[in-house]
């Protein structure tokens, strides 16, 4: 059995800069031991700029790069979330329905106190604690609104559920239903999905 030779790649290194007007330079290295004389000639030219210098220059331009450094900014690694969509959806399922009993007497008071048709407005002399910006969809409007809440509401939920609002989410929402819009999508196709709830321009 005869010996195996193992062939190397050819070495090739390119180094692209720049010339001495300023104009784009290419150098081509065929072997490690041109890679060093070049690197040696180019620390050389290095050092004969920096002593021509002045010690106000070079302690400007050490500054700069040292500015430049620490001005990069360095991508930290994301946070890996380990979580199945099964587990994300089973802890938002819970947070509903722990706070299922407030949004029940939250819908009930926006039922009895607000016409049918209409959208809910909080009376004027309501104490209001905050506001928080959510896009609402409704059934021909889809824009961002700051939506107020009360001092007198428990759960960020339940508050937007008074005001005749169903939330996307159990805690931060980003986006929420009208509950009108919910109703009349309904009532065209019980089987309807979230999809067709976003209204399209004609």
């Amino acid at each position: 059995m005869g010996a195996i030779r193992l062939q190397r790649k050819p070495f090739r290194c390119v180094i692209m800069g720049t010339d001495a007007g300023g104009r784009m330079s290419r150098t081509v290295i065929n072997n490690p031991t041109q890679l060093e004389r070049y690197k040696k000639e180019q620390q050389a030219k290095e050092d004969q700029r920096r002593a021509a210098m002045t010690e106000a220059q070079r302690r400007k331009e050490d500054d700069w790069l040292y500015k430049l450094r620490n001005n990069i900014p360095i991508p930290l690694p994301r946070h890996t979330d380990m979580r199945t969509r099964a587990d994300r959806k089973k802890l938002r399922a819970d947070a509903f329905a722990a706070q299922m009993d407030k949004m029940t007497d939250a819908y009930t008071q926006w039922s009895l106190t607000t016409p049918e048709g209409t959208l809910y407005a909080h009376p004027e002399d309501a104490d209001v604690e905050e506001t928080l910006r959510v896009r609402v969809i409704d059934l021909e409007s889809d824009e961002d609104t700051d939506i107020p809440l009360l001092t007198d509401d428990e759960l960020v939920s339940s508050a937007f559920v008074r005001q005749g609002l169903i939330p996307t989410a159990p805690y931060s929402p980003s986006i929420v239903f009208t509950i009108r819009a919910l109703e009349a999508f309904r009532v065209h196709d019980p089987r309807i999905g979230v999809k067709a709830l976003r209204p399209h321009p004609l």
